[in-house]
């Protein structure tokens, strides 16, 4: 029998997210604006989601610190160690969004390796 401070560390270990299936949830944002330059809200999006950036802007603009979409970026976590996952957090990609997205924006503002605090 575990004890059981064992078995709640044992519960808190959760298994590796499954790999991206390509489906979408929500449509991505078009980005048209209304009148005042404000991003107009879209059919699939829910009700409260105000975007004021589309993603492309975000992107360009080095959100996260620029390691969102690099799968070793960061520091090491409990959730995902670098022992487990010597190749990266499973399922973190870039491929399953639009390309245009990405298109004219550096790499190095979505999948560095480095977190810069000044984007």
């Amino acid at each position: 029998m575990r004890a059981p401070a064992a078995a709640a560390a044992a519960a808190s270990c959760k298994a590796a997210p499954p790999p991206p299936s390509g489906e979408r949830w929500v449509t991505p944002h078009d980005g048209q604006r209304d009148e005042r330059g404000r991003l107009k809200p879209f059919k699939s999006a829910a009700a409260h989601f105000r975007p004021n950036l589309t993603p492309h802007e975000m992107l360009h603009k080095g959100m996260h610190g620029g390691i969102y979409f690099n799968p070793k970026g960061g520091k090491p976590g409990l959730k995902y160690p670098r022992s487990r996952y010597p190749d990266g957090i499973p399922g973190v990609g870039y491929d399953e969004f639009p390309q245009e997205w990405f298109t004219g924006v550096p790499q190095e503002l979505y999948a560095s390796r480095r977190y810069d605090a000044t984007r």
